[in-house]
């Protein structure tokens, strides 16, 4: 598959960091997963991130990243392109998941650095061109310096790009000199990796990668639309709009939590469970999440099956079903 050309208007820009729904007892919920995923599309999502970091991929072993991917190609079917997220272990278990994801069809690889090893920049492009090799998908790079520990030089990320299979980076260093820079010294694609630099993109840069856009994908897909087209007025007008949204999901507990949470606050899903290590909000966490929800005049209504925030009654941490481990 050869890697989406950046002048290609149908090409994808806005893409979900989608959460991974559980069932009460932790196992995943595939069903819930296909319907978020068909809303999202329905509402203007060009791609889906299956099993990235808000979906709580150090958390999923590689049999249940491949159900996801499964489950996310029959529920999207040609609307979207799904990219499965990988790399974040070490080099040889990249390679493999990257293999078996691509067979499970997913349309191309989100390729972290490892986490906690933090290699040189030669051995960081060394993991990601290995993993670009072990097949011919379209390889986004995610660079997270503050969650792995590394992030990539733009150097490193020039020299990257002369791999055919490597063509985007999702940016979430919040540096906003990145997409000048990645612009002017190499031929990637620049995503916002993160909603609060979803603005960086009035400057340059080619989409978005985003957390937020589980919730209410319409109103990305408008900002999108505004900063892609040099509307500043407009841009500005939904950014404002979108802020309170940002710190419900980004201020007070990790993002894939207060996704969840918000997700099942609005009855868009059955169920807010995450795995160890992650917990629900305490009290005083969701009350500041609902302080935020409040501000903010996108979705938050009541909905069919929609519960009163501090009254979820999934706020534990569960883990990994035993029959899942090693699979």
């Amino acid at each position: 598959m050869s890697r989406p050309a950046e002048q290609d208007p149908a090409a994808p820009h806005l893409y979900a960091a989608s959460v991974t729904p559980f069932a009460g007892d932790g196992r995943l919920d595939l069903e819930a997963f296909e319907q978020h995923l068909d809303r999202l599309v329905s509402a203007g999502v060009d791609g889906v991130v299956v099993a990235g970091t808000t979906g709580e991929t150090t958390t999923l072993c590689l049999g249940e990243k491949v159900d996801l991917v499964r489950a996310a190609r029959e529920a999207v079917g040609l609307r979207a392109v799904v990219v499965a997220g990988t790399g974040e272990r070490d080099t040889t278990e990249g390679i493999a998941e990257a293999r078996a994801l691509m067979r499970a069809g997913a349309g191309g690889l989100l390729v972290s650095a490892p986490a906690a090893c933090r290699p040189s920049q030669a051995g960081l492009l060394a993991h990601v061109r290995a993993i670009a090799d072990a097949s011919d998908a379209p390889v986004m790079l995610y660079d997270n310096p503050r969650r792995f520990g590394v992030g990539f030089a733009v150097e490193t990320l020039a020299a990257a790009e002369q791999h055919p299979n490597i063509w985007a980076v999702k940016d979430a260093t919040d540096d906003p000199d990145r997409p000048g820079q990645v612009a002017e010294q190499t031929g990637l694609a620049w995503f916002a990796g993160s909603d609060g630099s979803a603005a960086t993109l009035g400057w340059g840069g080619y989409g978005l990668v985003g957390v937020g856009v589980n919730v209410d994908p319409a109103a990305y897909r408008a900002y999108l639309n505004a900063l892609r087209g040099w509307d500043t007025a407009r841009a500005a007008q939904c950014g404002d709009a979108l802020d309170p949204l940002v710190r419900a999901l980004h201020a007070h507990v990790p993002p894939a939590v207060a996704t969840k949470v918000v997700l099942r606050a609005l009855g868009l899903l059955p169920c807010a469970r995450v795995r160890l290590p992650l917990v629900g909000p305490t009290p005083v966490e969701a009350a500041a999440i609902r302080r935020d929800l409040t501000a903010y005049d996108g979705l938050w209504q009541a909905r069919p099956g929609a519960v009163p925030l501090g009254r979820l009654d999934d706020q534990g941490g569960a883990l990994q079903p035993p029959e899942t481990v090693n699979r």
